[in-house]
């Protein structure tokens, strides 16, 4: 039976129901206060909300780890989150994990691979591709060796003409005869080995490289001297003197020679053989560039057509040359072949 007093204890409107048993067969006042005991009692549990089940991951009944035990409050008791006793966190399951996909996606990549190659071969990787900066490194050094190597080259070319001339030199005769008879061409080449006789010396100059006196009695003198016969500039190491104890008289060819004022007398006394390099006035040695210039300048003629003729220098003394010729060509083909090596291995790397 429910009984709602119209007031409280304190005369104030009653605010929650009470259930009020029947008395006991005893009929006392203690009855029915056991009984109303047991309603307050019961009360706070029937207000309390029912407890949330736990939240699921992965939805196959896995329970998160935040899930935590209750407490009630009112009954002081802790009371677990789900009904019963709290499920076991379960263990993850291997399959899900990404690392483990792509481990395997590259693992059956490579089976693959090693089927397509056939039986008896291991998977190889892919050859990694030539960096191109490394070729372009080559290539400019190639190019830059290239360059200085052609320079060398050119540059001792004539040496190495020379030095393939035969050790023999070609013999162009007495020069005061050939004049005579009236040639005008010398009948050589230029950079040849070549041997001349009856030149006349003009215009003597001693050159010394030190003390004149010292290197007069040593005999370390070079002396150039100018033939007008074919307009021929001379180097020799040979004692050239010209007679001035007296004034010859010149008759006969030579007369026409010392009459133009090409010649004094006595240097037509005086005949020179020489054998060695003939080269052509433009092409003149450092050392004899000015004394060329002078001549042709004195004599009003180009240079063009006038020769050097340096005494004593055989197609050996330019070994030297010869073999810097050779190791100048060494380093730019050593690059080349480093360099089309490269090129291969960045062409065989994209089919690898």
């Amino acid at each position: 039976m429910a009984v709602f007093p119209p007031d409280g204890p304190s005369g104030e409107p009653a605010t929650t129901p009470t259930a009020i048993a029947a008395p006991g067969s005893d009929g006392s006042f203690a009855s029915l206060w056991r009984s109303l005991a047991t309603v307050c009692y019961a009360l706070p549990a029937a207000r309390r909300p029912e407890p949330r089940p736990p939240r699921l991951a992965n939805g196959r009944g896995v329970a998160t780890g935040n899930s935590r035990p209750q407490t009630d409050v009112s009954a002081g008791r802790s009371s677990p989150s789900t009904s019963g006793e709290t499920p076991p966190m379960a263990k993850p399951d291997p399959t899900e994990n990404p690392g483990d996909d792509a481990r395997k996606a590259e693992l059956e990549a490579l089976f693959r691979q090693w089927e397509q190659r056939g039986p008896g071969t291991a998977p190889t990787t892919p050859a990694p591709k030539a960096e191109g900066r490394g070729v372009h490194a080559r290539l400019v050094t190639t190019l830059v060796l290239l360059g200085v190597t052609v320079f060398v080259m050119v540059s001792t070319w004539q040496s190495v003409a020379y030095w393939l001339e035969p050790a023999t030199p070609q013999a162009l005769g007495d020069v005061r005869t050939r004049a005579t008879a009236g040639e005008t061409s010398l009948g050589a080449a230029p950079n040849t080995h070549v041997a001349v006789e009856g030149l006349i010396p003009t215009r003597l100059v001693a050159v010394t490289s030190g003390d004149p006196e010292d290197a007069l009695a040593d005999g370390d003198v070079e002396y150039i001297f100018f033939c007008p016969l074919y307009n021929i500039t001379v180097l020799t190491s040979q004692k050239v003197e010209i007679p001035t104890a007296r004034m010859p008289v010149i008759e006969g060819d030579m007369a026409r020679v010392v009459s133009t004022g090409l010649a004094f007398p006595a240097d037509t006394l005086v005949r020179v053989s020489a054998a060695g390099r003939l080269l052509s006035g433009p092409e003149a040695p450092p050392n004899l560039k000015n004394f060329v210039a002078s001549f042709a300048k004195r004599l009003d003629l180009d240079i063009a057509d006038t020769w050097v003729l340096v005494d004593g220098h055989a197609p050996a003394s330019e070994t030297i040359g010869v073999i810097l010729w050779g190791v100048a060509a060494v380093p730019p083909l050593v690059s080349l072949a480093f360099l089309v090596a490269a090129l291969r291995a960045r062409r065989r790397a994209p089919a690898a």
